[in-house]
């Protein structure tokens, strides 16, 4: 639900979400209250926020997220890229490793290649451990979810209630300049999120447990080409500039439409690219030996096999396999529907 009137209910249509010592007074319009101070600011910049883009906000129940046994190997690269300094080498050093990464990710893949379900899938693990920092899930159909206008405005939120350093310093942004939670994209990046960034945090003070990942998914169903691309370039200029300390890195997926990724390659300096396909038929192949043993393990015949003196038999795998090779295109959507059916 997006966030704005004078409604009492500002966080609906979101889920475990919190504030931490928070109070709201209805002073003719909410007022965020945290440890006895109030946030004006904050409480304006709610207002232009869409809790429904949130990661576990209600109005996306249930999220897809990734069957257990699959996407291990994409989940296993994209977590040593959000956290390179618990999987390094015992020489490499902490400035070795930062340098060699970009802090841009792009993942992409046809529809209904799990990008949405990787991305969930991560948000959760990284919202246990709070190295999660901000998400915003765009949904076509969605008013609040597909409008680029909103989509800065409720990553700085999402970093102001995390992080408390930013906090005071994008209150400041707004009391004096109000007009920012209506101006441009680009200047919403640079005055919300970038430059109190800058303002805030010094190398010595980075820290291997604060938030640090921020996740945009479905850049594609943003609201049109034009829009997409000058999203990539604000955040392209945001991770681009060697002076400026940006201690956040975006995880980014879409389809691979022709000008998001003429975009990223003509507006991002430094980024990584993942193309789901070349990982699916593994994931298949998982998913469909699990549906099996799920079908088999149900059904009353193998259930009393062993009273009957049946040998319980076990998938086999170069038929399994055979089946990949026919599912791996036009299945793609038809397997999750095919889990619900079993279930």
């Amino acid at each position: 639900m997006d966030l704005q009137g004078n409604s009492p209910r500002m966080f609906e249509g979101s889920r475990e979400f919190s504030i931490s010592g928070a109070t709201f007074q209805n002073a003719g319009r909410d007022i965020i209250t945290i440890g006895n101070v109030e946030y004006r600011g904050l409480s304006e910049l709610s207002r232009f926020t869409s809790s429904s883009a949130f990661y576990d906000a209600e109005a996306r129940f249930p999220p897809p997220l990734c069957h257990p046994g699959t996407r291990e190997e994409v989940l296993s690269i994209l977590r040593c890229w959000v956290s390179p300094i618990a999987s390094r080498a015992p020489n490499e050093s902490r400035i070795d490793i930062v340098e060699d990464l970009p802090s841009l990710y792009w993942l992409c893949g046809l529809e209904g290649a799990g990008k949405s379900a990787v991305a969930q899938t991560l948000a959760e693990s990284y919202a246990r451990s709070t190295t999660l920092a901000a998400t915003f899930f765009f949904g076509r159909s969605d008013s609040s979810r597909n409008n680029p206008q909103r989509l800065f405005t409720t990553i700085a939120f999402q970093l102001a209630v995390a992080l408390p350093k930013l906090r005071a310093v994008i209150e400041s942004v707004i009391i004096n300049n109000p007009a920012v939670l209506t101006s441009s994209i680009e200047t919403q990046f640079d005055q919300l999120i970038l430059r109190p960034c800058s303002q805030v945090f010094q190398e010595a003070e980075l820290t291997s447990d604060a938030p640090s990942l921020i996740i945009i998914d479905g850049l594609d169903e943003c609201s049109g080409p034009i829009d997409q691309r000058r999203i990539l370039s604000a955040i392209g200029k945001g991770v681009g500039e060697p002076e400026r300390i940006f201690p956040f890195k975006f995880l980014i997926t879409s389809r691979p439409e022709p000008h998001i990724r003429e975009a990223f390659n003509s507006v991002v300096p430094f980024y990584r690219r993942m193309h789901l396909e070349p990982t699916l038929k593994a994931s298949i192949r998982g998913f469909i030996y699990i549906l099996i043993c799920f079908i088999w393990g149900n059904f009353l015949f193998y259930r009393f096999s062993e009273a009957l003196g049946i040998p319980r038999p076990n998938p086999i795998i170069n038929s399994i396999s055979g089946t990949v090779k026919v599912a791996l295109k036009p299945l793609l959507k038809s397997l999750a529907e095919l889990t619900i059916y079993v279930q």
